[in-house]
């Protein structure tokens, strides 16, 4: 299981479970499942970020789903599911809109590249080309 809490209010967390996302901000009373492995069909969350209302996953299989709308839509944002692995996830706070996912494996070497960045609140992705050497560096595996 992964968790991560909103930056600016720690009342709010999410935590992933197998291939679904649950949400609390009632200190952890009550979870309400706001995204199911059936929609993404992933058997593993790999990490998540919060900055609401803005909530990043993702998964085992190289997707990264994002709501807009703190857990009540989703939407599939970035799929590296035929040439890699993405590994950490992280929201500029500075910026939001900058989000930044930790990529630690990828099939093909012209597509290389450590870390993956989004400028525009997940809507589109470029491989940075920037980042540590090693796997290990940057999310794990």
């Amino acid at each position: 299981a992964t968790v991560a809490a909103d930056r600016n209010n720690s009342s709010i967390v999410v935590a992933g479970t197998g291939g679904s996302i649950y949400k609390w901000s009632d200190g952890g009373i009550d979870w309400i499942e706001v995204l199911s492995n059936t929609t993404t069909t992933a058997s593993r969350i790999r990490s998540m970020a919060v900055a609401l209302p803005r909530i990043y996953a993702n998964t085992n299989q190289g997707t990264i789903w994002r709501s807009p709308d703190s857990g009540a839509t989703w939407g599939q944002t970035h799929d590296a599911s035929g040439t890699g692995f993405l590994g950490g996830l992280v929201i500029d706070p500075g910026n939001p809109n900058n989000v930044y996912a930790g990529n630690f494996f990828t099939a093909s070497p012209s597509t290389e590249s450590k870390i993956i960045k989004s400028v525009n609140a997940g809507e589109n992705w470029t491989h940075t080309g920037e980042g540590p050497e090693t796997p290990d560096e940057i999310g794990g595996r």
